[in-house]
């Protein structure tokens, strides 16, 4: 199973479309723009099946802000040959309010293994984020900071979250102005 409930069968060809879609995004906000790009050293995949599989980490940034905008992983000899994509989207202020990320196996690039869509919302002092799949199921949901002058931290994965547990006021204090679908935003843009 990939995701919450979604099988890998039946997420496939969403899965595919939004990698393609991320790494065109990806390529709009980079190409022909000054940028500052940060390489990682080349290393190797480790474990049996991904022998002989290298990659290189690059993350681009703003050099104005020093914003990331995105980060890629790659094979070394093949720039195009992406093994995981990260974009992220600030608003005015510098904050990040949604990102995305696709990551494939080496062998296998058509296919993602896992995609992510993370809304993000800062009510008061709270920075809350609520995960996505690429299929539109949650997945997990985080909120850290100070509410009513109290340190909180609230990481949760989607089975853990139900009814009595969204109703509590902490629970609407991180999240409640976080959709509960990624809407538009299953396109990453």
């Amino acid at each position: 199973m990939c995701g919450f409930g979604v099988s890998a069968a039946r997420a496939g060809d969403a899965w595919a479309d939004f990698r393609s879609d991320l790494i065109a995004l990806h390529e709009k906000l980079t190409e022909g723009k000054p940028l500052r790009v940060e390489q990682g050293e080349v290393l190797s995949f480790k474990g049996e099946a991904a022998k002989g599989f290298s990659y290189q980490d690059l993350d681009y940034y703003d050099p104005a802000s020093g914003r990331l905008i995105s980060h890629i992983r790659r094979s070394p000899g093949w720039p195009y040959r992406h093994y995981e994509v990260e974009v992220y989207i600030h608003d005015a202020a510098g904050r990040v309010i949604r990102d995305y990320a696709a990551l494939t196996l080496p062998w296998q690039l058509e296919r993602p293994v896992r995609t992510y869509i993370n809304l993000h919302d800062y009510p008061g002092e709270l920075h809350a984020f609520r995960q996505f799949d690429g299929s539109g199921e949650i997945d997990y949901e985080s909120c850290v900071g100070r509410l009513n002058g109290q340190k909180i931290k609230m990481q949760l994965e989607s089975i853990d979250v139900g009814p009595k547990l969204r109703a509590t006021p902490e629970y609407q204090a991180c999240f409640g102005r976080l959709p509960m679908q990624p809407g538009p935003y299953l396109k990453p843009h």
